[in-house]
């Protein structure tokens, strides 16, 4: 139960980042123009900065992920190194 309960905590750190990073509204006002500027530059520039913003964005929520499953993995791993510990010191006696 408590694997459930940190994979839970995990998935809901990963969807607060994402609310705080804003990833899903910068995807969809990709083509929007900024600032109310609807000539052709003004909306290259728009699409650019977007761009650039949900590529960095987009890394750093990808990082988040990482940290998150590499949590996961070291709290399945620690049981079995504690008892590879344990089993160690009993047979090197």
């Amino acid at each position: 139960m408590g694997f459930l309960r940190f994979v839970s905590r995990i998935a809901s750190f990963w969807r607060s980042e994402q609310r705080a990073l804003g990833l899903w509204v910068w995807c969809k006002n990709l083509f929007v123009p900024m600032y109310g500027q609807h000539d052709f530059t003004g909306r290259l520039i728009s699409f650019f900065v977007r761009l650039v913003q949900i590529i960095f964005r987009g890394l750093v929520m990808v990082f988040w992920i990482i940290i998150g499953l590499i949590l996961m993995l070291i709290w399945l791993a620690l049981p079995l190194a504690i008892v590879i510990a344990t089993a160690y010191q009993f047979l090197a006696i």
